[in-house]
């Protein structure tokens, strides 16, 4: 049966055939079909629900996302598209509820065992900041 995976959790090959792909060399704006021998059967555009705004991720959380293999542009992708998968239906609802009101936008996602990232867009939807650590950052306004 085929499964549907984001950029980051295909093999090197599969994402060496995702990027001939994914149009304007953007991969990861992307989520692949896979089928059951594990070979690429279509690509699927991801929708932001919102606008994100400037993107701002420090070198620091840039280094510990490239330390596990991971990017930014993954989970803004998975914040504005509404994977709130790794989060309470209440946080969920938090959300949903500031898209449709205006508010600011809280997405939570594990990294490893002991820390999460953040990923905080404002609610005049200027700009998207993207944290990585053990703890929840303050409310964001």
């Amino acid at each position: 049966m085929p499964t549907l995976h984001y950029f980051h959790e295909l093999s090197s090959d599969q994402r060496d055939e995702a990027r001939t792909l994914a149009p304007s060399n953007a991969p990861e704006a992307q989520c692949y079909v896979v089928g059951s021998a594990g070979q690429i059967i279509r690509a699927v555009e991801l929708k932001p629900l919102f606008p994100t705004g400037e993107l701002a991720a420090g070198e620091v959380v840039r280094a510990q996302l490239a330390s596990v293999g991971r990017s930014e542009i993954e989970f803004a992708l998975r914040h504005a598209t509404g994977d709130w998968s790794e989060m309470t239906p209440d946080e969920q609802a938090r959300n949903l509820i500031a898209i449709e009101q205006g508010g600011a936008v809280l997405s939570r996602f594990s990294l490893r065992a002991d820390h999460s990232v953040y990923v905080l867009t404002n609610a005049q939807r200027s700009s998207t900041t993207i944290l990585a650590g053990v703890a929840q950052p303050a409310d964001f306004e």
